[in-house]
């Protein structure tokens, strides 16, 4: 899982291509990847829609910051 994450939900590619060796481009990526995981192993909650949050999908939520 952490495999796909890596690659689908995070710049670590950016980061390969732009000559980052691999061991310090995942340590760049896994705290993203723990929070991902941390947020998908919480139990649903029932939110309002017009919450912030709503019921947005996780990578909605957490692609937010990915370019910053």
């Amino acid at each position: 899982m952490q495999n796909i994450l890596r690659h689908e939900m995070t710049e670590y590619d950016s980061l390969l291509l732009r000559g980052e060796d691999r061991k310090t481009a995942r340590k760049k990526v896994q705290p993203r990847i723990n929070a991902i995981l941390a947020l998908w192993s919480k139990p649903a909650k029932a939110v309002s829609s017009d919450s912030p949050v709503g019921c947005k999908p996780p990578e909605a939520i957490l692609f937010v910051d990915r370019f910053v």
